[in-house]
């Protein structure tokens, strides 16, 4: 159930006192003759002021701190003082029922409860309600409504399972003589009057002994003390369906009590001591233990242990506690039995007979009836860190038969670091701010989560701003208030020895501020000028080639630049023939110029595009097209003068041609292109499965294969005759390679033979591999030979692509002329690797082989020819179920070499899952 009473504030969890270990809603008990227990400080104390005197049933409500509120028969409820409590008599439970009263916490009203009993086992037992309010009476509560009649026929039989919901709950009983459990929901609306009723499992035809839950409320089992037996079931919480009975074996005598282990894997129940007769041998009180992760139905069945003796005649209730233990009521008895670790196997369970003496007091039948979610104190975390710099520290506390605890810090962006598991975690944030830290933990199958927000403060932030300048005169504000760090308490000091959040200053300086807040301190600096009004000068009016451009830069700090044309950058470049000027200003003033720039035509200077040549080519370039002036001065890459350039090989070729006031260049990048060649390689023969990859790469060049593809490889994975024609700028090649691939060799001589009576045979591998040659083991290099005598055969076949080995091994055995076969009758194909195949195991060579198996209506099942073939007991992928098949088997086997006898079998097995 989620547990919303911990979302609080984070000084109130890290406050939690440390003494509420092991107390919570169950830690008060009032049972049997004015006996008791109280939990605390991690143990059991027995207590002696109860006023309650029961055979049976009783409950007791303890708040979450762990404070008695008022404890109840199903007849009296006693208030925390241990008195009657006002209009607490006469309620219509019958104190000498099993589980005569349960209470049920109502939902969102931290006051009021329902106090639902039940009447005795004579089947006309009704079940009713009473309202009880905490808030009446001084605190001391009183029943405002009493004996709300639910139903009628009702077994003595009451529990309560929390709802999958986390809020609401089920109160589940049983009808007397039917076989039908009843589900009564209950929210903070009230009780529903109609119930969710599931028909299964026994008639109890008995009426007594314990209906209990597990700490999940997945699972319930009920005790039918009369019938002598349990009955073990699952529970939805969501739906209130009871379903999937498992009876357990007639091993008892007067069911009654029944409890679960704190982490569901184990179901304790015990046996009267039942007095040896004629037909039975007689046992004493024994307890018994149930293995419910045994596995299957039949396994949890046949998990039943017994685990001790019990040193009273009758077996009473049991109660799983606060502090993990099941305690076991042992009527008439001053101490109580403990199972000290319930969640153990067998005898390391460690059942004490004598757990706990009552001081006096009695022990009867009955233990407290808790709603599952109330046994175990209320788990709660704490929390140590305040600031982003911390280490966030969680702490988990009541950790009893909890299993495991996953943290979630809230914070995906720190990737794995984001969870961690067990009672304690640490977790850096990587930044301050406000998270949800959520702890899940495991009981058994039973979870739950704990969350609270967690608000990591920010370290102090001081931002002054980048330096800056001011016109005289004017004034400069500083804020050392960061928004990061507004919600923390925050003090300052200046330079100036000022403790304000801001400055005002009109004095060119440097300027520092500290913030100090609980996390820490930080400074910022920041340095104050003047700005002085802005200059611009950009030279005097100039003369420039028509194609040529004139770089200027008036860059000044803090201004800002606009020109005629729009540009606002300081830096430029300013065309021939036009007319400039420029506004510099900043919050000081505003400067202006303006330049004439004046053009001379440049002379036309063109080498064309780049080039590209094959080799032994040569090309003229020409500096001035159609010619040029004689008054232009020519300059080439090499230092050589005049109008024209014979080129004779690759490079870079410059000109520069000069006039008055222009000089203009050009460039040209002339490419030699070699002419192409390719080389496949020789002919080649490869070993089947490898590749050979073909290139036949030239820069600039196209492809064309064999089979028209045309890419610049090409990947031979079989024989043939591969070819390639290249295509480039400066011609076209062709070549081409043959490729043969072999086999690697193969031999297989067959299967080892045993014969009775030796006559020479053949062996024969000359379907090997062609190309390969042949070795036996004493010599002989032919691929095939007579055996004459009983051993070892083995040959060697060899190629270049590998070599292949196998023996085979001749023997003889008079014996075999009968050739018994060994036939199962039964096999198991349940996957547990022991006779999950039927399987027939033959001595001897078996020839004309033919099993069929069929069905008890003659259907054919399986059918096979060969010897070493098996049955799954399936037939189309289906399972056969178990049962009798019948098999019919023909076959024929060697007495020697030129006599065979045949055989027909026919017979049944048995197929068992």
């Amino acid at each position: 159930m989620r547990q919303y009473f911990l979302i609080l504030c984070s000084l109130l969890l890290c406050s939690a006192p440390k003494t509420a270990e092991a107390q919570g809603p169950a830690s008060h008990w009032f049972f049997g003759h004015q006996a008791g227990l109280h939990f605390q400080n991690g143990g059991a104390h027995p207590q002696f002021s109860g006023a309650l005197s029961t055979l049976e049933g009783c409950a007791v409500s303890t708040d979450d701190a762990g404070n008695l509120q008022f404890y109840t028969n199903g007849v009296t409820i006693w208030d925390k003082s241990h008195h009657q409590m006002l209009n607490g008599m006469n309620l219509a439970g019958h104190q000498s029922a099993s589980q005569s009263v349960t209470i049920v916490p109502r939902p969102n009203h931290p006051q009021q409860y329902w106090v639902f009993t039940a009447g005795d086992e004579s089947g006309t037992g009704a079940i009713h309600y009473s309202e009880v309010n905490m808030s009446l009476n001084l605190g001391l509560g009183a029943v405002n409504k009493k004996n709300t009649f639910l139903i009628s026929g009702m077994t003595e039989r009451l529990t309560t399972i929390p709802h999958k919901n986390g809020t609401d709950y089920w109160v589940l009983t049983h009808k007397f003589n039917s076989n039908e459990f009843y589900a009564f929901r209950v929210n903070e609306n009230g009780v529903y009057t109609t119930p969710v009723v599931s028909a299964i499992g026994t008639v109890d035809s008995s009426g007594q002994g314990y209906l209990k839950a597990s700490l999940a409320g997945d699972r319930i089992c009920m005790a039918y003390r009369s019938l002598d037996l349990y009955e073990l079931y699952r529970f939805d919480r969501e739906t209130g369906i009871v379903s999937f009975p498992i009876t357990l074996p007639d091993l008892f005598y007067l069911s009654y009590g029944v409890e679960f282990s704190p982490d569901g894997s184990k179901l304790y129940l015990h046996s009267s001591r039942k007095e040896p007769s004629a037909t039975s041998p007689g046992h004493p009180c024994r307890l018994f233990q149930v293995d419910l992760n045994a596995g299957s139905q039949s396994a949890i069945v046949n998990s039943i242990t017994p685990i001790a003796n019990i040193g009273v005649q009758y077996g009473g209730a049991f109660q799983l506690a606060p502090d993990g233990k099941i305690y076991v009521a042992r009527p008439g008895a001053l101490f109580l039995g403990i199972i000290q670790a319930p969640n153990a196997a067998g005898a390391a369970c460690n059942y004490q007979d004598e757990g706990i003496y009552l001081g006096g007091k009695k022990s009867q039948f009955g233990l407290p009836n808790f709603p599952s979610s109330q046994i175990l104190p209320h788990p709660y975390f704490t929390h140590e860190g305040t600031c982003e710099t911390d280490s966030l520290v969680v702490a988990f506390h009541n950790t009893t038969a909890i299993d495991s605890i996953h943290w979630d810090f809230g914070e995906p962006a720190s990737g794995i670091y984001n969870h961690a598991f067990g009672t304690k975690a640490v977790h850096r944030f990587l930044k301050s701010g406000t998270y949800k830290v959520s702890a899940v933990y495991f009981r058994g199958t039973y979870t739950d989560t704990l969350y609270e927000e967690i608000t990591m403060l920010p370290q102090p932030v001081v931002d002054l701003g980048n330096d800056t300048s001011l016109c005289p005169s004017q004034v400069l504000t500083l804020h050392a208030h960061h928004p990061s760090t507004t919600t923390v308490s925050t003090s300052f000091l200046w330079n100036n020895q000022s403790q304000e959040p801001f400055l005002s200053t009109e004095l060119p300086g440097i300027y520092w501020v500290e913030a100090n807040n609980i996390c820490g301190v930080a400074r910022d600096t920041l340095i104050f000028s003047q700005l002085v009004p802005p200059t611009v000068d950009l030279g005097i009016d100039t003369t420039i080639c028509e194609n040529q451009h004139l770089w200027v830069d008036v860059t000044q700090t803090g201004t800002s630049y606009q020109w005629n044309d729009g540009w606002d950058r300081p830096d430029r470049w300013l065309c021939a023939g036009e007319t400039y000027w420029i506004a510099v200003e900043n919050r000081c003033g505003v400067a202006r110029d303006t330049l004439e720039i004046h053009a001379v035509k440049a002379p036309m200077v063109d080498l064309g595009p780049d080039k590209t040549l094959c080799e032994g080519d040569e090309i003229a370039l020409q500096a001035l097209p159609n010619g040029g002036s004689s008054a232009n001065t020519i300059l080439w890459q090499d230092g050589s003068i005049g109008p024209l350039y014979l080129v004779q090989g690759p490079g870079v070729y410059i000109v520069q041609v000069e006039s008055s006031f222009c000089t203009q260049k050009d460039t040209v990048l002339i490419s030699y292109l070699a002419k192409p060649e390719i080389e496949l390689g020789e002919d080649t023969t490869l070993c089947e499965g490898d590749l050979l990859v073909l290139h036949a790469h030239t820069d600039e060049a196209t492809y064309l294969w064999q089979d028209g593809s045309m890419n610049p490889s090409y990947l031979v994975r079989e024989s043939g005759r591969y070819a390639v024609t290249v295509s480039h700028f400066c011609g076209e090649i062709e070549d081409a390679i043959e490729v043969t691939y072999l086999k690697a060799p193969q031999v297989n001589l067959g299967r080892d033979t045993v014969i009775c009576n030796l006559q020479p045979f053949l062996l024969d591998v000359s379907q090997s591999t062609p190309g390969s040659s042949f070795r036996w083991h004493d010599g002989i290099n032919q691929p095939s030979r007579l055996v004459k005598a009983a051993g070892y055969y083995m040959i060697a076949v060899e190629n270049e692509c590998g070599i292949a080995r196998d023996t085979l091994e001749v023997r003889t055995k008079p014996s075999l002329c009968e050739c018994t076969l060994d036939i199962p009758n039964v096999f198991t194909p349940n996957d547990d690797g022991v006779n999950d195949h039927f399987a027939i195991d033959y001595p001897c060579y078996l020839s004309d082989y033919d099993l069929a198996i069929y069905d008890r209506w003659g259907k054919l099942l399986f059918k096979s020819g060969d010897p070493a073939s098996t049955w799954d007991g399936t037939k189309s992928g289906k399972s056969c179920p178990s049962g009798i098949y019948y098999y019919v088997l023909s076959y024929r086997f060697s007495e020697s070499y030129t006599q065979s006898v045949h055989r027909q079998l026919k017979g049944s097995l048995t197929l068992l899952r």
